[in-house]
């Protein structure tokens, strides 16, 4: 059942093949490891957390902007992925969304927008710098990575949605 779950993930994440190609060979990101950045969860502003410590087989990254009308775009389809929600229902999925250079105030009133399963998270200085240098381009991005926490698929917003 799990193998079926992933490959669904797999057919949703990878629209089509040729789009994969075309990230691995054009986005230095997919195939390698993530970079390991520390992070807070809303809930538990006083825990520092890093991302190599999340334990699940899937860890689906989302960058945004609270403001951003593409970001509640993106995830409004993705709070109604059923595909999305099931994964998480069964562990094998953990959605971590993390509005870059955002401040608290503002990342704790978007807060409540975000699915309680997900965790809403921000970061210090220190780490959003190495979230923008080796993450965005701009907002929203999406980034799945795979157990051993290499990156198999980046989503990139388009200017014409």
């Amino acid at each position: 059942m799990k193998r079926l779950l992933c490959l669904i993930l797999v057919i949703i994440t990878f629209p089509c093949f040729g789009q994969n190609i075309f990230d691995k060979y054009n986005n230095p990101n997919v195939g390698t490891k993530a970079q390991d950045f520390v992070f807070y969860k809303i809930d538990e502003p006083k825990i520092e957390h890093k991302l190599y410590e999340i334990k699940s087989y899937y860890t689906m990254l989302l960058f945004y902007n609270p403001d951003c009308e593409h970001c509640l775009k993106k995830i409004k389809q993705m709070k109604n992925n059923d595909t999305i929600n099931h994964l998480i229902e069964v562990d094998s999925l953990i959605v971590i969304a993390i509005p870059p250079e955002v401040d608290k105030q503002t990342i704790e009133q978007s807060h409540c927008s975000l699915p309680k399963k997900w965790i809403s998270a921000y970061c210090d200085e220190k780490n959003y710098n190495i979230i923008t240098s080796k993450y965005i381009w701009k907002v929203p991005e999406v980034f799945v990575l795979d157990i051993n926490k290499r990156v198999i698929k980046v989503e990139i917003e388009n200017d014409e949605q």
